[in-house]
């Protein structure tokens, strides 16, 4: 038998390159597809399907949930500009929204900022290939690092199965020695219970020991113990 890869399991990293830290998370939990989640701060946002392709080639089935944290001190990484436009639509939705509902409260700047595209970066490929390299390894660091918690969690579910089929085997011999001759005995039982309520004269002998047969039989398990 292979290995046994448990469903669940977590790892997580982190990694140092010149002035920017990247950390990443990852968590699976049971599904019975490959189901990803992967959450990226918008400087990185562009690498969410190179991410996702990296996890594929590791894993082939669980809920897998990504969370990847960047932070930097270079200027060129802090550098963000407000989306006017994208501002003055959820403004307008928002004010829709209060018209709607008689909602009398003031919108507050705290309103508009759960939306995520507010803002912008104002310089485009502002990842070098050089860190973009470091975050894919340090992703990919993390996903065999997942996959080995998932193995060694494999291990031990591996050894709980055995030991509760070795259980069941164990109870399964014990009853199975129980029930010899017990559809036999069972039969005996209800023949001679039968014969001290009716005259045996009076009733037909061949159909009465079918229908104690038939009702024995119900009482045979040697083929539910038959596997073992």
């Amino acid at each position: 038998m292979g290995k046994i890869y448990s469903m669940t399991g977590f790892a997580a990293g982190a990694i140092l390159e010149g002035s920017n830290e990247i950390s990443c998370e990852i968590r699976s939990l049971n599904s019975r597809y490959l189901e990803m989640n992967v959450k990226l701060p918008l400087i990185i946002k562009d690498l969410e399907d190179a991410i996702k392709g990296i996890i594929r080639e590791k894993v082939s089935r669980g809920k897998i949930n990504c969370s990847i944290t960047f932070s930097s001190q270079e200027p060129l990484m802090q550098n963000l500009k407000v989306n006017q436009g994208a501002i003055l639509m959820y403004k307008n939705l928002i004010d829709q929204i209060r018209t709607i509902a008689e909602i009398k409260d003031p919108l507050r700047v705290s309103d508009i900022l759960e939306f995520k595209d507010i803002f912008a970066f104002q310089e485009e490929n502002v990842i070098e290939e050089a860190l973009q390299n470091s975050i894919f390894q340090l992703i990919s660091d993390v996903v065999d690092q997942l996959n080995q918690t998932r193995v060694q969690e494999g291990k031990n579910l591996r050894t709980d199965l055995e030991n509760r089929l070795n259980n069941i085997h164990t109870l399964s011999m014990e009853i199975k020695d129980f029930s010899v001759g017990n559809a036999r005995n069972e039969f005996d039982k209800l023949y001679k219970r039968l014969l001290s309520m009716i005259d045996e004269k009076k009733i037909d002998r061949n159909r009465l020991e079918m229908e104690l047969a038939l009702i024995s039989d119900r009482v045979d398990i040697s083929e539910e113990v038959s596997l073992f």
